[in-house]
């Protein structure tokens, strides 16, 4: 029953080396991580002065999806879904999801094998407004 309790450990063991491994970025295509504590994200390009949440990335790590939201005022505000993309270096200024816009889109959340992206939206279901969200999903296809 010792024995047992050892192999169990040692198992343990080398899957937390494993994972510790992996989640360092190293042996990884993608960019390394900040290894001192929080650092702001793109500052300037998606970390604004505005309202960004809900951010999510692409398995391969170069396309990142966020709610943005416009500030209160008398109307209502706006929340839309972006999207910027990780080209020579550098995030590129974000531009709204070719499928939002129109109506309050945000949390997305990419399937893990990207080819689905979640979100939530007050979109109408059967041409009747809503005066809450529902769950909706868009596929990745070659055209985009």
């Amino acid at each position: 029953m010792m024995r047992g309790g050892y192999v169990s450990i040692g198992i343990a063991s080398i899957l937390f080396l494993t994972l510790c491994f992996t989640a360092s970025g190293e042996g990884s295509r993608r960019a390394p991580t900040p290894k001192d504590g929080p650092v702001l994200f793109a500052p300037g390009i998606i970390s604004t002065d505005d309202d960004e949440f809900g951010g999510t990335f692409t398995p391969d790590g170069l396309t990142f999806y966020f709610a943005k939201k416009t500030q209160s005022t008398i109307r209502s505000s706006v929340i839309v879904i972006c999207v910027s993309h990780f080209r020579d270096g550098n995030w590129t200024t974000p531009e709204v999801a070719p499928f939002s816009g129109r109506y309050k889109d945000f949390d997305p959340t990419i399937s893990p094998d990207g080819s689905k992206l979640f979100f939530i939206s007050n979109r109408p279901v059967n041409d009747k407004p809503k005066l809450d969200t529902d769950i909706w999903v868009v596929e990745n296809t070659p055209e985009g």
